[in-house]
């Protein structure tokens, strides 16, 4: 019995460092440039758009465009702080105007997840990219519900 305890003990051990490391394999927001442009939402008229801002930060904007009006959606901010990197959404009209916090909890050369289990909804994003660098596909759950949006390149 306590062979089997060590054994899965060993198991733990080595697959939390490799996730760990899924995360230390990200040192620079440059590995993350598929992410810049312009974005259309497949099935609506929004835009999301990325700029690399800085050396440390990649800034977002999510607009809607209708009838020759615009509005902003979010404002959005992926950044690095005492080495953890963390993406921020201001979304209007909800959270009484603050902006939320996401940690990063995986990485890998198309996927970007963060998480935050003290918000309502999502708790988790995740951003991932296809192989041509043209669809960016935005999963966004929690609490027992998930939403996919598909956005196409737009530039």
């Amino acid at each position: 019995m306590n062979k089997v305890l060590t054994l899965l003990f060993v198991l733990i051990l080595i697959t939390s460092c490799k996730e760990k490391n899924k995360l230390s394999q990200l040192n620079d927001l440059r590995q993350i440039t598929w992410i810049t442009g312009r974005w259309r939402l497949e099935d609506k008229p929004i835009i999301e758009s990325w700029n690399r801002t800085s050396d440390s930060v990649l800034s977002g904007i999510s607009i809607s465009q209708e009838a020759g009006d615009t509005k902003v959606l979010e404002l959005l901010k992926i950044f690095e702080d005492k080495g953890i990197f963390y993406y921020s959404a201001n979304v209007a009209k909800q959270n009484n105007g603050e902006t939320i916090y996401f940690p990063m909890t995986f990485y890998n050369e198309s996927t970007l997840v963060f998480e935050n289990p003290k918000h309502d909804f999502p708790q988790s994003i995740m951003y991932k990219i296809n192989d041509k660098k043209d669809v960016l596909t935005v999963k966004l759950s929690g609490k027992g519900n998930s939403e996919s949006l598909t956005f196409l390149k737009a530039d």
